[in-house]
């Protein structure tokens, strides 16, 4: 065979082998599409079975509709008329973002745990043990809530539920939304919707961010009896309970209310014209912060009213709050017509017969917002409050700084205006009473006992400095300064008809001598029998 011939047999056995090679790899290539093609559809599948419950079929007698393990709770809410009682199963979960419709008629839709007659009666607080007994709704991990209304939801009752989220990963800003930012007149408000005995919980384990457990941006709203709890955030300020845009009235009655940042906030964010939040009962409530929080969660208030017109605040304990976020300032009445629009105020408030404990400073006031683009041109925004039979014990720097341990600080702009502190009890380690700005109408301290320390009534802001009657004479107009007990005080710098006593000694020195003929301070025997219900949870 000549070279030339090799070399072509040769030539023609390369070419073969490279023909074979292409058809190799285009095996090759068709296997990986398929495996790439294979793999999304192979983990949509994984997905859907683990995340996929069987629906069986709601079950109805007369105005009754039950929905067991696997049932469809949206479908027995839209099916669900006036008058009608859904039964839930107890140990079930419903997994959603479920939606109250707007209904006919005015009877309420009660929705309920099937073991409704094992849990606590009505007007005694449910806790986490009585969990087994509820049935549990969940979030499905999409930032969504568990529950939430359209605009006009109206006439639903929750008895016995239990609401939270389904992993330890999920986020839903709120767990549980009634109303929202948009509505702007009544017809659109959800209203007349209940909580009653209900456990409203962020996860034990929570990573994801659940900021906050229950807006109430309606009118006629109930929480009862309930338990709301695990609601913080390192970063932000989380809420048990938020309401702004909001017309009410709320009752919040006999709840234990637990979170990082603010227990329970009234404004801060935008209220239409007539959307103001007004007529609120809060009784019987106990409000704490966990102290192994500390240096972990991101912690302001227990209780602040930024807009919010006519409210009773009686016969509460609230506790735990330490310097984080802000100074550490248990309950701040302050108007916020920056965040919520120019009819912002915080007007004919009486917080009365509360125990305040264990915090940095006990009360900040501002008269008005200012954040306001027209401060200080802008008329008082908070009057008319009255403080009345509280304890506030361990006011001090020890959940706080050296600056810690005031009782109360009155700051931003003029006002507040009619404002009265009566009977109360005060054990605070820093300065009694700080006048940052001013004036103040009609100021009333009456039949209070207190401590003075460093600097007792102190003034310094652009009206002046000073202590005692000199700062009372520059920051408040018309002001009544009688019968208190002021423990440390220099007699010589304050007014007349007050005890100035270096000890408190016996308070049987104090009976009767008040200006009403009654006892000076709070009367503690009636609040601590309060207290045992409140931490027991009966009313």
């Amino acid at each position: 065979m000549s070279d030339w011939a090799k070399k072509q047999k040769e030539r023609q056995r390369q070419i073969k082998q490279a023909g074979l090679g292409s058809k190799s790899h285009k095996w090759l290539y068709l296997l990986v599409l398929i495996i790439g093609l294979g793999l999304p559809l192979v983990g949509l599948g994984a997905y859907f079975y683990q995340n996929y419950e069987p629906k069986t079929e709601l079950e109805v007698a007369g105005n009754i509709i039950i929905v067991r393990k696997g049932g469809d709770f949206q479908a027995a809410l839209n099916r669900a008329k006036a008058g009608d009682t859904i039964q839930l199963e107890a140990g079930s979960t419903f997994k959603g973002s479920f939606v109250l419709p707007k209904k006919d008629g005015n009877q309420f839709i009660t929705i309920q745990s099937s073991e409704v007659a094992k849990l606590p009666k009505e007007n005694v607080r449910i806790n986490p043990k009585d969990a087994p007994l509820m049935p549990k709704v969940v979030t499905f991990g999409k930032n969504e809530p568990v529950l939430k209304t359209v605009a006009g939801s109206h006439h639903f009752r929750f008895i016995g539920v239990e609401f939270s989220v389904s992993t330890p990963q999920d986020e839903a800003w709120k767990l549980i939304t009634i109303g929202d930012d948009e509505q702007k007149s009544l017809e659109q408000v959800p209203n007349n919707i209940v909580f009653d005995r209900c456990y409203i919980h962020a996860h034990l384990q929570q990573t994801g961010r659940v900021r906050s457990g229950i807006s109430i941006n309606g009118s006629k709203i109930e929480i009862l009896n309930s338990y709301l709890s695990g609601f913080r955030l390192p970063d932000d300020e989380g809420h048990a309970i938020v309401a702004w845009n909001a017309p009410g009235p709320f009752r919040i009655i006999n709840n234990y209310i637990e979170a990082a940042g603010i227990n329970v906030l009234f404004g801060g964010a935008w209220a239409y014209k007539g959307m103001n939040p007004a007529d609120l009962e809060f009784r019987y409530n106990y409000l704490s912060k966990h102290l192994e929080w500390r240096g972990k969660q991101k912690v302001k208030n227990l209780f602040e009213l930024k807009d919010m017109r006519r409210a009773i605040i009686e016969e509460n304990v609230m506790e735990n709050n330490w310097a984080s976020g802000q100074d550490g300032t248990a309950i701040l009445f302050t108007p916020a017509s920056f965040q919520s629009g120019p009819d912002a105020r915080v007007e004919d408030v009486v917080f009365r017969s509360n125990i305040v404990r264990r915090t940095a400073n006990a009360i900040t006031m501002t008269g008005t917002d200012y954040g306001d683009k027209n401060y200080p041109n802008i008329p008082v925004q908070n009057s008319r409050v009255k403080f009345e039979n509280n304890l506030f014990s361990e006011v001090s720097r020890k959940f706080g700084d050296g600056s810690s341990g005031k009782f109360l600080l009155l700051t931003s702009g003029a006002g507040p205006d009619d404002l009265v502190f009566n009977h109360n009890t005060i054990e605070n380690e820093g300065t009694l009473i700080y006048f940052d700005s001013g004036p103040h109408n009609n100021f009333t301290f009456t039949n209070n006992t207190a401590n003075h320390n460093e600097y007792g009534v102190f003034a310094s802001g652009k009206l002046g400095s000073g202590i005692g009657t000199l700062g009372l004479q520059k920051y408040a107009k018309k002001y009544l300064f009688k019968k208190n007990v002021i423990v440390g005080a220099n007699a010589s710098q304050y007014p007349t008809d007050n005890f100035y006593v270096s000890t408190l000694g016996n308070i049987n020195n104090y009976k009767g001598k008040g200006t009403d003929g009654k006892d000076l301070g709070a009367d503690i025997l009636m609040l601590k029998e309060m207290e045992k219900k409140v931490m027991a949870g009966i009313r």
